[in-house]
């Protein structure tokens, strides 16, 4: 290599060893650093070989000339020591009058036991490099003895030298200080005839890693400047000069005493060192290996038992390893982030451990754990927490353990989990401060009044940032009225002999989102509105997904309500009354003593529930194998977590905007559902698309028409239509399924993404809310009930072509009063539809159906005036089942 522009394509050829002599071309890396030495080495060669032998009466010459290797740890220093032989062989191919050098093999002061002077070492190493030629035929005996003579000299100088501190005094003081003046010369001597046995110009001495042996390091620097200054010894030194600088300094500073201070000041020590420096490594002779990241780019990877046409650069190589532990994620909002390599020996490491190859291997527990060593090498506490989770779903998901995944289960999403955990937490987060010092809401009393239980958290700390848990809100519950309203008891039909409890899309969208089986101090319980269930349904549906699709329907069947019996059998994940499970609240800000009380009628959760979502899940599963073979379980964990920190960070922020706001007037619990989809959806799909990425909050708008009507709002919604309309050709689709139509441009490598979105939109959660019950007013929220009904809305409920009068203000308001204890009877059914059995009999054929739509619609509006559902209800009665239904 004798010009700096040709450069060769570096590579790492895994086939081969670390550490390897004479290595060539591409295996060279730092190829400027190759240039720069051998053209430093050629010129400081020749100044040696135009040097004449100094006679023995005179002073030696010296000249500071040591080449110095600088770069910090793990940038290839060693390696590049161990070829400069190599490196100097190939320079001086084209150089017919180059120096004639002999190379040493390196030095390591680390090596150096005890008491070991430096001096000493040299000697010694120079005589064994001399030792093979000495006892060879070639060498003349004149040689010989005049190699022994000037080591003998040597040797007893350095003997005496080093008694200086022996308790001499007087001239035997003095007479020791003149023999460690003499010392300088006889080196020079013993370096000259080691020169003319070697029959070399020069002889190259490298030094490696001074400052790993940091106590010895001024030493070694030392004897570079006092002995190696002869112009026939070249040192080549390695190290880092940032290491070098503040150990030198102190030596200037304090000396061999802590006195030293007094006299010589901080400041004066550190220009000291500068200078002393600039004498022993001067600076045209100082080389710097180059950052890593600078030789990456174009670097190429030999993967084992492959050829170079076989090769992978380094940037592809890093796309497969993210792609393999990230999955569909596309690195928004740092979500693949990963501990890089920061230098090459961790390249090296690197890339052996987790080889091209190997990232393709079904054995993903054995990825993991290789990940997870990396993460503890580099110390990077999420990578870390990353991989112990994956590992935790490689192991939950294993046929032979027949379980199954939950979040409360997985390490990355459970706070106490990592708490507990005693592997170090490095850059870990306070979880106190985090939660409550920084992120509390004041305006939320119900969220201030949590801070006494979390001080118990106080100094704990947790591997990664997590979102604020969900906490109770004044406005986000349910009282036991609105329940009764909106018929979610069970209801028991016969099907094939069988007694079931009937579906009831209200009732599951109630277990969903909602939970009141906690501890208050009032023994009053809310239904408070949590979205920690529902976001957790999602997502254990990923990681249990088969993807094999070998389980049949029956066996998915059980899968699901066994996971399902352990969801809904405990509190939402990521809510305070998981964190505190046998605390007791104080929620009560309601001055309704009637209000909160225990629902005696109504249970925690629907069995209805778990097996209708059973059911769904199983059927979407089977659905959607297609949709998701290009993932595994482990590998959506990524997303799963960045969308729960995307979302629940959201969540928050519109239970803190509708808290505080009298703007929301006529929300529901299915318009919360609503906005929980969108926040959902537009999380996933900013962390799979392609930049830019619209980063607006979605579904804050007070407007309940807007978000009831996906179409008006995707339109006037930059992240529904940027986002999520990347993968969706909105136009083309239907009006109730507008993810049915994944565009047909979208290149081959965002398909699966698209996939796995509309999987994920597709989801017996997100279709629930498209049901007919959810398009009125389901389970309101702020909307206060009126007790009276005016006179021209009870005129309506007259039929005049059947002569049935409309309602009076006295029949309604006993009806009211009856609901109140759930009394209604088939006087009441009868009073309500307008009509009697005879009445009933009576009808003609051909009016029968048209007379069934009259009195239907009476019913339906009187039940929106008592505030109950005509289908839940109503439609269940006997009095309807047995008289008007089959009509």
């Amino acid at each position: 290599m004798t010009n700096k522009k040709n450069k060769t394509p570096i590579v790492l050829d895994l086939n081969k060893v670390d550490f390897e002599r004479n290595i060539t071309g591409g295996d060279i890396w730092q190829q400027d650093a190759v240039y720069e030495f051998n053209k430093r080495l050629e010129k400081t060669a020749l100044q040696a070989k135009n040097q004449p032998e100094n006679d023995h009466c005179q002073s030696p010459t010296i000249i500071h000339d040591a080449i110095f290797i600088g770069g910090s740890r793990g940038t290839g220093k060693t390696v590049f020591l161990q070829n400069i032989e190599g490196f100097w062989g190939n320079y001086k191919k084209d150089k017919s009058n180059a120096p004639k050098l002999h190379f040493c093999d390196s030095i390591d002061p680390t090596l150096l036991v005890d008491h070991d002077n430096f001096a000493n070492v040299v000697i010694a190493h120079l005589y064994n490099e001399v030792e093979a030629k000495l006892d060879s035929k070639s060498c003349e005996s004149s040689n010989q003895d005049s190699f022994y003579n000037a080591l003998r000299v040597v040797s007893k100088s350095l003997g005496k030298q080093e008694h200086l501190d022996n308790g001499l005094s007087g001239l035997d003081r003095i007479i020791q200080y003149r023999s460690g003046i003499q010392l300088v010369k006889h080196f020079d001597n013993y370096i000259n005839e080691c020169v003319n046995v070697l029959k070399v110009d020069a002889i190259v001495l490298p030094i490696d890693d001074i400052d790993m042996a940091l106590e010895r390091s001024y030493e070694v620097l030392d004897v570079v400047r006092r002995l190696l200054g002869c112009p026939k010894v070249i040192p080549v030194i390695t190290g880092d000069l940032e290491l070098y600088e503040p150990i030198i300094t102190d030596r200037f500073e304090h000396g061999d005493n802590n006195k030293r201070h007094e006299i010589i000041g901080n400041e004066q020590a550190k220009r000291l060192t500068q200078e002393y420096l600039k004498k022993v490594l001067p600076h045209h002779n100082r080389i710097s290996l180059q950052p890593i990241e600078k030789l990456l780019t174009t670097m190429r990877i030999i993967d084992f038992c492959k050829t170079k046409e076989e090769s992978l650069l380094y940037p592809s190589y890093v796309k497969k390893l993210t792609k393999c532990f990230f999955g569909p994620l596309n690195g928004e909002e740092k979500s693949c982030d990963w501990p890089k390599p920061e230098s090459a020996r961790e390249v090296t490491q690197l890339i052996r451990d987790l080889s091209p190859k190997e990232l393709e291997t079904e054995n993903r527990a054995e990825l993991w754990q290789r990940y997870k060593v990396w993460a503890c090498l580099k110390q990077d506490s999420v990578a870390y927490s990353n991989a112990v989770t994956a590992q935790e779903i490689e192991d939950l998901c294993d046929e032979k353990n027949n379980d199954y995944v939950t979040l409360n289960r997985l390490h990355a999403f459970n706070p106490l989990l990592q708490m507990e955990d005693l592997t170090p937490k490095w850059r870990g987060k306070r979880f106190f401060e985090e939660q409550v010092a920084k992120n509390l809401n004041t305006d939320n009393s119900l969220a201030t009044n949590m801070y006494q239980y979390f001080k118990q958290y106080e100094g704990k700390t947790i591997y990664k940032s997590m979102p604020v848990i969900e906490h109770f809100y004044g406005k986000f519950k349910l009282s036991e009225k609105i329940l009764i309203d909106e018929e979610v008891i069970d209801i028991k039909d016969i099907e094939d002999g069988i007694e079931i409890i009937k579906r009831n899309d209200k009732r599951m969208l109630l277990d969903i989102f909602t939970f009141n089986n906690y501890y208050t101090l009032d023994l009053k319980s809310h239904r408070q509105i949590f979205f920690s269930r529902a976001y957790e349904l999602l997502a254990v549906s990923l990681l249990n997904f088969d993807f094999n699709g070998g389980t049949n329907k029956e066996n998915s069947v059980l899968k699901w309500t066994k996971l399902l019996e352990d969801l809904f059998g405990r509190a939402p994940f990521y809510t305070v009354p998981a964190l505190f499970p046998t605390k007791a609240f104080n929620i009560n800000t309601s001055n309704d003593e009637n209000e909160g009380n225990n629902e005696n009628s109504i249970k925690n959760v629907s069995r209805m529930t778990i097996n209708e979502l059973a059911q769904d899940i199983a059927i979407w599963e089977r659905d959607n194998i297609d949709n998701l073979k290009h993932y595994k379980n482990d590998s959506l964990m990524p997303i799963l977590f960045s969308v729960f920190n995307k979302v629940f960070t959201q969540l928050r922020l519109l239970k803190d905007t509708i808290q505080k706001s009298s703007n929301y007037t006529d929300e529901t619990l299915a318009d919360l559902a609503l906005r929980f989809k969108y926040i959902s959806i537009n999380a996933f799909a900013t962390f799979m698309k392609p930049a830019p990425v619209v980063l607006q909050n979605v579904a804050f708008t007070p407007n309940v028409d807007l978000i009831r009507d996906f179409k008006s709002y995707r339109s006037v919604s930059p992240p529904l239509r940027d986002n999520v309309g990347y993968f969706f050709n909105f136009s083309e689709a239907e009006t109730k399924e507008p993810f049915s139509k994944i565009k047909n441009n979208l290149e081959e490598e965002w398909h699966p993404k698209a996939l796995l979105l509309q999987t994920i939109s597709k989801h017996p959660i997100f279709e629930l809310l498209d049901k007919p019950e959810m398009s009125s007013d389901v389970f309101p929220l702020f909307k206060k009930r009126n007790n009276t009904a005016k006179d021209s809305e009870l005129a309506k409920i007259s039929i005049p072509d059947l002569n049935i009068e409309a309602l009076t203000q006295a029949e309604l308001s006993s009806l009211k009063e009856k609901l109140k204890n759930r009394k209604l009877n088939e006087k009441d059914h009868i009073l309500i539809f307008g009509v009697t059995k005879g009445d009933i009999a009576s009808w003609s054929d051909e009016h029968k159906q048209k007379n069934k739509e009259l009195v239907v619609n009476r019913a339906k509006l009187i039940c929106d005036l008592l505030n109950i559902s005509f289908s839940n209800r109503l439609a269940q009665v006997k009095f309807y089942t047995d008289n008007l239904k089959g009509l």
